[in-house]
């Protein structure tokens, strides 16, 4: 229950201190995303893990938009904290991917400073602190994994044996699981009694579905970008889900993470 508030508080952060959206704004995007059936279903399997990272998420987001915004010590000391507390977690599979969504909002911002001021400091400064960040966040971090990472390279665990692409690639997102992404009964699901899942993974204890409210609003935003000329960054957004669908229908990820970053 607390990081299903954390989430909400988080999130309300981003958008009101982060994207200077109005208060109204800010807190109904807040109650959609800590009320989100993607978000808490995974109370149910014990899924504890991942609902931490998904609750810090906005938070990383917010002091990373801020660091690049304000690249100083105090904004690199945040974010750093905040890749830390993910990585707490014990979640690694979920932050792997939040690095990714961290290393491409990164990449995307210096390359928007670079067209738009030819300047080659402002791109070294911003980058210094976001490597430092990510060096702070995971030095702190090393008391949580190190041990355990150590402890399977030795070869003292099953875990160590090397299984290939294919076993990892063994619990994916099907193309009825990405028909749940809409219709969230359309896959079914293994709990309890309600034992309608017929989809090609083992069994299906959470769901991927947003919201019917939170979908809306997203297809609104692709139409508002295009309304106010910002049609190609819309049309960005909308390939980014292709390719994350495509992805997930191949691989196994926690594509809960990478949609939120």
């Amino acid at each position: 229950m607390l990081h299903v508030f954390l989430a909400g508080i988080f999130f309300f952060l981003l958008l009101r201190r982060g994207f200077r959206t109005p208060a109204f704004v800010a807190g109904f995007g807040a109650a959609l995303y800590m009320l989100n059936p993607e978000f808490f279903s995974h109370v149910y399997p014990g899924h504890d893990g991942k609902m931490f990272v998904i609750a810090w998420l906005p938070f990383v987001m917010w002091r990373m938009k801020s660091l690049i915004d304000k690249p100083n010590l105090l904004n690199s000391t945040l974010l750093a904290l905040g890749v830390a507390m993910c990585l707490f977690t014990s979640q690694i599979q979920m932050c792997y991917f939040m690095m990714w969504g961290l290393f491409l909002y990164w990449l995307v911002a210096i390359i928007l400073m670079w067209t738009k001021e030819k300047r080659v400091l402002p791109l070294v400064k911003v980058s210094s602190f976001v490597l430092l960040a990510m060096l702070l966040g995971l030095g702190v971090a090393l008391i949580q994994f190190l041990p355990p990472f150590m402890f399977v390279r030795e070869a003292f665990s099953v875990r160590g044996v090397e299984r290939g692409f294919e076993y990892a690639a063994s619990w994916s997102l099907h193309w009825p699981e990405a028909f749940s992404l809409w219709v969230p009964e359309f896959g079914g699901f293994d709990i309890g009694e309600l034992q309608t899942y017929w989809s090609e993974n083992p069994f299906k204890l959470n769901t991927e579905y947003a919201g019917a409210i939170a979908l809306l609003f997203s297809v609104l935003a692709v139409v508002q970008s295009r309304n106010h000329g910002g049609y190609s960054g819309g049309r960005w957004r909308y390939f980014r889900c292709c390719i994350r669908s495509a992805l997930t229908r191949r691989c196994s990820m926690p594509h809960t993470a990478w949609s939120r970053a």
